[in-house]
């Protein structure tokens, strides 16, 4: 063996970047359907407090609330799409509202000038203006038999205008009620159809001026509403 062949790992090891060091606090849940499994949501931290996100689609989440894993396979599905993440998203999106007019209402009077008759909607970039958080009051839980399990409860939420991706903020009280309340929803309204959904926008005028937009290859598909990637745990912090 030649001394250049025997120096070429060497070689490569020094051309490498070093991979940095980081240290990762994160935050573990156990207990209710996770049995002995353990779930690291993704979290924010806001003003001190750690805000835990709620996505439909998550595994960890899934089990959690039903005790068995996330299935999309065609048969045996299995997942959480239920309507109280829209009803939550909904109620969250009212609260922001809220928020803003609140806002506005309190710079006119400071100022000395008239409170705008209408306040415009709220948007995302207003959490920096209104504030990060904002209370919403989640609905009552019923089982099927229209007996209640769970009283209204009101929980902590990020800023959210658009989706249904929930930021709540982590407390065993609000992890109760949100197992509750997605196990004891209904069924999420399934999404119009892709080709409903384009005859609609075809008909506004707007579309009938610029024309129809060029048909996309059949076997593309529609991923609205498909599952999001894993969650990660807390942000990691470089050193």
């Amino acid at each position: 063996m030649s001394d250049e062949s025997q120096h070429q790992p060497e070689q490569e090891d020094e051309n490498q970047e070093e991979v940095p060091i980081r240290i990762f606090t994160a935050i573990t849940i156990e207990g209710a359907g996770l049995k002995k499994a353990t779930w690291q949501p993704a979290v924010q931290v806001v003003s001190g407090c750690n805000y835990i996100k709620l996505n439909k689609w998550d595994r960890d989440l899934t089990l959690f609330v039903t005790g068995k894993g996330l299935r999309l396979h065609s048969g045996k599905e299995h997942n959480i799409n239920r309507q109280w993440f829209s009803t939550v998203a909904e109620l969250r999106k009212e609260a922001c509202q809220e928020s803003l007019k609140r806002v506005i209402k309190e710079a006119a009077e400071a100022e000395g000038t008239p409170i705008p008759q209408k306040i415009r909607p709220a948007t995302q970039q207003d959490e920096y203006l209104a504030g990060r958080t904002v209370q919403v009051l989640a609905p009552a839980v019923q089982n099927a038999d229209g007996d209640e399990v769970h009283a209204e409860h009101q929980m902590t939420m990020l800023w959210g205008i658009k989706g249904e991706q929930l930021w709540v903020e982590l407390t065993t009280e609000n992890l109760n009620y949100v197992r509750l309340a997605i196990l004891h929803s209904s069924a999420a309204a399934p999404a119009p159809p892709k080709r409903a959904r384009g005859k609609a926008a075809a008909g506004s005028p707007k579309r009938r001026k610029r024309g129809r937009k060029p048909q996309k290859p059949l076997c593309d598909e529609d991923h609205e509403g498909e599952p999001d990637q894993e969650a990660v745990p807390l942000a990691a912090e470089n050193m």
